[in-house]
C-alpha cells in the first residue's frame, strides 16, 4: 500500500515551492517590466520550453479534473481520485515550479545592476 502520510505532505510542499517561485518572478519582472517581457522575445528557446512545460502541466490539471468528474458520477472510488489528485497535482506544481524558474532565468540580467567602477 502506499505511504499515505508522505503523499499527504507532497502536495503542499511541491505548491509551496511554486508559489515562491511566481512569487519571485513577479518580483523580479516588476522591477523593469519593458526589460523582463522583451528578455522573453531574446530567450525564444529557453521562453518556448517554459511554455511546453506550462501547457503539460494544465493537461495534469484537466486529467485530474476528469477524474473528479469520474468520481462525482460514482465510476471510480474515492481512493482513486484522492491518490490521482495528489499525484496529478504534485506534477501541475512542478511544472509550474519549472516553468517559472525558467522566466527567473530569462529575466534575470535585467535585475542586476551594473558595476561602477
Amino acid at each position: 500500500m502506499v505511504n499515505v502520510s508522505f503523499l499527504l505532505l507532497l502536495g503542499p510542499l511541491t505548491s509551496s515551492i511554486a508559489l515562491l517561485f511566481v512569487l519571485a518572478t513577479y518580483l523580479k519582472a516588476r522591477k523593469n517590466l519593458k526589460c523582463a517581457v522583451s528578455r522573453l522575445f531574446l530567450r525564444k528557446e529557453k521562453t518556448a520550453k517554459a511554455f511546453y512545460s506550462l501547457i503539460v502541466g494544465s493537461c495534469f490539471f484537466v486529467i485530474n479534473q476528469i477524474f473528479t468528474l469520474l468520481y462525482s458520477l460514482k465510476l471510480v472510488s474515492y481512493m482513486v481520485l484522492f491518490l490521482m489528485s495528489i499525484c496529478l497535482g504534485s506534477l501541475f506544481a512542478l511544472s509550474l515550479t519549472f516553468t517559472f524558474y525558467e522566466f527567473m532565468v530569462v529575466m534575470d540580467v535585467c535585475v542586476k545592476k551594473p558595476k561602477t567602477v
